[in-house]
């Protein structure tokens, strides 16, 4: 049966529009976030509104403060908050799951399911849940005031699995009626790999450091992937199509996920991101000390390190721009999802793999 309660987790751009969007379809929708200022703006205001290339109003059962309120009786909790956040939800969270709920990370960053499981076991979760990622958000949206989002852009594409991805079928069964843009796919390996944030924000930002720190105002996709800069995702593109490689997941590239997932034209790195039409207007931060690297670094590039090493890849550009982020940011920065953290020491590649898979059948690639 499909999903009919739900709660979201986290109550900014991504989940109240998801929120929103999911009470439009007749879901009764709870949502917590830890602001209470943000909570009392949205119980005040009453209901939620999308304007844009989405249109609509609905209301919500609740939004709270209180985690054990919010996902009582949900059948889906849709996490969607920044990946640096997964790990103090999931300690919130492990108390107060129930058997038979489903967990979705939206986004995941890379490996999610991996350090979110585990955190729930190092809390004490008993229950007999699900745990699914998805690649990306599905929205391109900005808060306009709370409770009112504005839409800019729904993604055509975007890869999900459950971790193990043998349970990809209790996922779709319950959310993929309202969201037919997710693909499920082999394992949250694939996933993972098609998470561009770790791509065009890390490199990217810290190339353009200079130019950031000048102040002098650029739009960070249109102007900052520049030839260089493209020259260096390019080499960071050869090593996730070699994990990709390593762990036999059928991904495409990154120019063709672009031409999935959005209105772009271009055959290469720099064309399809400079002409992407979602991004005109995204100006760069003013500072570098944000989320594209303070976040993307230690959630994705080193996740993605962690697969390269378990699968004994060099990866020389992963490597150097974790590298790189360290030495810039110091302790600004979290030592991220390596292997001692997401608690993989003892593991081959193929016991991840099949930590991964299960015994799963017929699964789309």
């Amino acid at each position: 049966m499909k999903m009919k309660n739900c709660a979201i987790i986290g109550a900014g751009n991504g989940g109240q529009s998801v929120a929103c969007y999911l009470a439009i379809k007749g879901c009764n929708v709870r949502i917590f976030d830890i602001s209470k200022e943000t909570i009392n703006a949205l119980n005040q205001k009453g209901f939620l509104e999308l304007e844009g290339v989405i249109e609509g109003k609905a209301t919500i059962e609740m939004a709270t403060t209180d985690i054990s309120k919010a996902i009582e009786n949900a059948e889906v909790i849709f996490v969607i908050l920044p990946s640096i956040f997964h790990k103090s939800i999931a300690e919130k969270m492990a108390h107060y799951l129930k058997d038979g709920q489903i967990v979705v990370l939206n986004p995941n960053a890379t490996l999610g399911p991996v350090e979110f499981k585990k955190t729930l076991d190092d809390y004490g979760c008993e229950a007999d849940y699900v745990i699914a990622a998805v690649c990306n958000l599905i929205f391109a949206c900005r808060l306009v005031e709370p409770g009112k989002i504005h839409i800019y852009g729904k993604k055509k594409y975007l890869s999900v699995a459950a971790y193990p991805s043998s349970e990809n079928s209790i996922v779709e069964e319950k959310i993929g009626e309202y969201f037919p843009e997710y693909k499920f796919v082999k394992d949250i390996v694939h996933v993972g790999l098609d998470n561009m944030n770790a791509f065009v924000h890390p490199a990217p930002t810290i190339l353009n450091t200079g130019r950031i720190e000048s102040g002098v105002p650029f739009q960070y996709y249109c102007d900052g992937m520049t030839p260089y800069v493209a020259h260096y995702v390019e080499q960071l593109e050869k090593e996730r199509l070699a994990i990709a490689k390593a762990y036999d997941v059928q991904i495409q590239t990154i120019p063709q996920l672009y031409h999935m997932m959005y209105e772009t034209k271009g055959d290469t790195i720099e064309e399809v991101v400079r002409n992407c039409t979602g991004y005109f207007g995204v100006m760069a931060a003013d500072s570098v000390d944000t989320r594209y690297v303070l976040e993307d670094v230690p959630c994705s590039l080193v996740a993605l390190q962690t697969l390269a090493n378990l699968a004994g890849i060099e990866a020389p550009a992963i490597n150097t721009m974790i590298k790189l982020s360290q030495l810039l940011f110091e302790d600004k920065i979290s030592e991220g999802r390596t292997i001692k953290n997401l608690g993989l020491e003892n593991k081959t590649k193929e016991e991840f793999i099949k930590m991964c898979r299960s015994n799963c059948q017929n699964i789309l690639i």
